[in-house]
């Protein structure tokens, strides 16, 4: 069987971890499996310090080169590093068939974009995308920076594209709305390994709260993200309601100024970045998980909640009501509101701890987030690019 030799140029990789970061590794690790006649290289920004080159699941060889953040999240390559020219100028030696970028907004998207169009001999490209919005942060400058970029050098890798896939009908949308993109986009959700929640066991973090009403929330700590929301209205509820805040970022500072400002350091928990494993077994407790972002692809944290059986509410942006939207009962606690409604927000939670009836019914064997299903149609993607 021929080889296909693909490339795939991702924002960021592991072991900086994010939505992205996952979703391109459980790609690899699902499609390397399923399919042997693959040879797949990660081209990625070492942010990390992390080991140069790497050998993971079957075969995927991952390159890192010299990078650093100019702004939260948003590497770039360190030029004036010899190291990046020999490492970059090396990829020209293998005879890719498929170049994958994903996430328009990151200057490794342009380099691959680049890497396979500006060249004597053109390689496919397949694009990725997982944003349904610009970037919303806290300094407008930047955020003015990252939507100029989104529609030149973003904009231009959705042009040079010979296929793009989006991982939420939001995003598709996006792409149709502000970018004008009128060639046919495929949506394929990004996947879940359903034996992973099964077996990992419940963990103990909980026991002392257990007389508590326990509110969690997953994700990276930056203005975007919106927990400062839930500290916002935490303050006007009833003071046996606790919140953990799971995750990292430079905007924690902040958040833990607001909770000094409004005297709940008793109330807020901050348990800092976890394990993966650790996430999820902490989400195994079941306590009401809240995701107030302001802008989303497919949330990676609303999927972990769901499939770890907790009850949710969430902001209505990006993929949210895409994951959540065939999932209401009586007996599921699935509940979205407007991003940055914080009466709502208020609302949805007393609703939540005044029901004693409710019981999460969690189907994990949902097909549409299921990583065999979606290999398979991205080799067929692929197949029919090539």
């Amino acid at each position: 069987m021929e080889k296909i030799k693909l490339i795939i140029f991702p924002g960021n990789f592991l072991p900086h971890t994010g939505g992205l970061e996952s979703h391109v590794d459980n790609f690899v690790k699902y499609l390397s499996k399923n399919y042997e006649n693959y040879e797949i290289t990660i081209f990625t920004p070492n942010t990390e310090n992390a080991t140069e080159l790497e050998i993971i699941h079957n075969n995927v060889k991952v390159i890192r080169y010299p990078a650093f953040f100019v702004v939260n999240n948003f590497p770039l390559a360190k030029f004036w590093k010899l190291q990046f020219w020999k490492m970059f100028i090396n990829l020209y030696k293998v005879d890719y068939n498929i170049v994958m970028t994903r996430t328009m907004f990151f200057f490794n998207t342009s380099l691959g974009s680049f890497f396979a169009k500006f060249r004597f001999r053109k390689i496919k490209l397949i694009h990725v995308e997982h944003g349904s919005d610009y970037s919303k942060l806290d300094s407008k400058l930047i955020s003015f920076v990252n939507k100029t970029y989104m529609q030149t050098l973003g904009k231009l890798t959705l042009y040079l594209s010979d296929k793009i896939v989006c991982v939420s009908e939001a995003g598709k949308l996006f792409l149709q709305d502000k970018f004008n993109i009128t060639k046919q986009i495929e949506v394929v959700y990004r996947g879940v390994d359903v034996n992973y929640f099964k077996d990992l066991q419940t963990s103990a973090y909980f026991e002392k709260f257990k007389d508590k009403k326990n509110i969690a929330f997953v994700g990276r700590l930056i203005d975007g993200k919106g927990v400062q929301d839930i500290v916002e209205v935490l303050k006007d509820l009833q003071t046996n309601i606790i919140l953990h805040v799971i995750g990292d970022g430079e905007y924690k500072s902040k958040l833990s100024e607001l909770v000094i400002e409004y005297k709940l350091q008793d109330r807020v928990h901050f348990l800092g970045k976890l394990k993966h494993s650790e996430v999820i077994s902490i989400l195994k407790n079941k306590p009401l998980f809240i995701n107030p972002s302001y802008t989303e692809g497919l949330p990676t944290s609303v999927l972990d909640a769901l499939f770890a059986g907790c009850p949710i509410i969430a902001t209505n942006v990006g993929g949210t009501f895409e994951i959540l939207k065939d999932k209401w009962s009586l007996s599921n606690y699935y509940h979205i509101y407007e991003a940055k409604d914080l009466i709502k927000l208020k609302e949805e939670i007393l609703n939540y701890f005044d029901n004693d009836e409710i019981e999460i019914n969690v189907d994990l064997e949902m097909k549409q987030f299921d990583w065999n299903e979606h290999a398979s149609k991205y080799n067929e993607i692929i197949k029919n690019v090539i």
